[in-house]
């Protein structure tokens, strides 16, 4: 019983390793500066983009601007197998390159208040 109870606890553990996906529809962070630390943008504000997860974070930034393009290429597709009516493999990669356009001002108007601006994108992929 022991050990039938471990091998269903570790088969149901490594079986969601056999899958692959992106993070979903939205960005693991926005700004490259949180991009770049795996989306710490809402606890660590470092850019004009702080709004995008947490507005307060405008207030730590002090006066800036920041641009940047985001380069997005997946690789899309998938195989079905046991299925008669649909097994075979298929790509999803109609276009594969995607750049994401990104932009952020800040305007510090006293110590403890900004008046900033962050634009960003999400999702639209294969959008033209």
């Amino acid at each position: 019983m022991r050990k039938a109870l471990l091998a269903t606890a570790v088969t149901a553990a490594l079986v969601p390793a056999a899958a692959f996906a992106t993070t979903g529809y939205f960005s693991h962070g926005y700004g490259m500066k949180a991009k770049s630390m795996g989306g710490v943008g809402i606890a660590l504000p470092q850019d004009s983009l702080a709004a995008a997860t947490n507005p307060a974070g405008m207030a730590l930034i002090g006066n800036r601007m920041d641009l940047g393009l985001d380069w997005f290429r997946p690789d899309r597709g998938a195989e079905i197998v046991g299925n008669p009516m649909l097994s075979g493999t298929y790509d999803g990669n109609g276009a594969s390159d995607f750049l994401i356009p990104e932009f952020g001002f800040n305007r510090m108007l006293d110590p403890n208040l900004a008046l900033g601006i962050s634009v960003y994108g999400n999702g639209g992929m294969n959008t033209e």
